[in-house]
């Protein structure tokens, strides 16, 4: 596992996430924010003047963050970032454990932030951007390597509703169930997902589980179709951990769990990053697919939204974790 000071990136992991191996490149906005700390708000804000997108040009995966590797417990490795913004001080860890026979590795992320004006209110939201690609790190010989062969289980089929369905019109704060799944035969037996299939607590899940073959994601989903309207909060990290989606190739498993009510799911089909220096291969469409545990898509400007966002309250605070499982 390595990181990047820029935007506290995760860099690699288990030859199952997409980065550079030049640091310089992150900085490059050819950038689709491989592995990247987003913030301060992740996702989309709907603003007059048009769309911010990950905190837009002064987001904080753009920005170098402070690094320590503080003492860690037997069989586990903790690394700590700190950012101080002009308004924010926000904090990311991670922590990796593996078990003894190393079959399985877990990678539990923290974020934990705070406004430098206390008590002013101001719009926050975090989260991971790794491009998941299992035992292919998006590369094979010659030729693109795409997600397509990768089987995809998610908690929830229903998504925050954008007015006109478009992703480039606001969220009307509703939920809808997601057409793309639909139309890609979400909801076929679960015996016809061969991988998925040997993952022994599926069936007690529930959810909607289908092949990335072809499919077509840039959604936010809902963990739960009541939580959004339910209970509304800033600091999430004492919330039960909830499994919401579950990434499968042959014998790998990849299960992201969080304590977030929302998490967007994107098949990175407008990827299109060219052989950059330093780097050894170059990443078309669809190379990666991105799992972000978050707070909803423009929580600050939707009515009864605006709590779960709302720096001026107090403190901030998230957990994801993903557990990589090889039989």
């Amino acid at each position: 596992m390595t990181f990047c000071n820029t935007g506290a990136t995760l860099q690699s992991w288990e030859n199952s996430i997409l980065g550079f191996e030049n640091h310089t490149n992150y900085l490059n906005r050819q950038n689709p924010y491989f592995g990247a700390t987003i913030g301060p708000v992740a996702n989309r804000l709907y603003q007059p003047n048009g769309i911010l997108l990950h905190g837009g040009k002064e987001g904080w995966s753009w920005k170098k963050w402070n690094k320590s590797s503080p003492a860690a417990a037997e069989n586990s490795n903790v690394t700590k970032f700190e950012l101080r913004d002009t308004h924010i001080t926000a904090h990311v860890t991670y922590t990796l454990t593996k078990s003894p026979d190393k079959k399985t590795s877990q990678l539990e992320i923290e974020y934990s932030a705070n406004s430098n004006e206390l008590g002013k209110s101001m719009p926050i939201s975090m989260t991971n951007h790794s491009y998941f690609c299992l035992d292919k790190d998006g590369a094979e010989g010659e030729g693109h390597v795409t997600v397509d062969d990768h089987e995809l289980w998610l908690c929830n089929d229903h998504v925050i509703e954008h007015k006109d369905g478009l992703q480039s019109e606001p969220p009307t704060g509703e939920l809808v169930r997601c057409e793309a799944l639909l139309k890609a035969g979400a909801g076929e037996s679960r015996d016809t997902f061969s991988s998925l299939g040997r993952f022994s607590d599926l069936s007690s899940l529930g959810g909607t589980s289908i092949s990335l073959n072809g499919t077509v994601l840039d959604h936010t989903f809902a963990v739960d179709n009541d939580r959004l309207s339910r209970d509304a909060k800033l600091d999430t990290r004492d919330d039960p951990l909830v499994s919401v989606a579950i990434l499968s190739r042959g014998k790998t498993r990849l299960t992201v769990k969080t304590t977030e009510p929302c998490f967007q799911v994107y098949t990175g089909d407008y990827n299109n990053v060219e052989l950059l220096p330093g780097e050894s291969r170059d990443f078309g469409r669809r190379s990666g697919v991105a799992i972000e545990c978050s707070r909803p898509t423009n929580a600050w400007n939707v009515p009864g939204w605006q709590p779960w966002v709302d720096l001026g309250q107090g403190e901030y605070g998230a957990k994801i974790i993903y557990v990589l499982e090889r039989e």
